[in-house]
């Protein structure tokens, strides 16, 4: 149960080692273990959800609805 719910959302700062570590805009560093992160670049916005990184290309604003 650890990580459940932890995340961060951030964007990429900097891709090292051939796409292996990606540096966020928060200076945090994230260890890629399958690069397919090839077709993504700097100023690619993230959400890092338990351990799994995905890439944010859009997004809608929501509110909850109580009816």
């Amino acid at each position: 149960m650890y990580g459940i719910g932890q995340h961060k959302v951030g964007d990429i700062h900097e891709i090292k080692y051939d796409g292996r570590v990606v540096i966020l805009d928060d200076g945090s560093r994230w260890e890629v273990e399958l690069s397919t992160i090839d077709f993504w670049g700097e100023f690619t916005n993230v959400a890092i959800i338990d351990d799994e990184m995905y890439r944010l290309e859009e997004s809608v604003s929501v509110t909850e609805d109580f009816d």
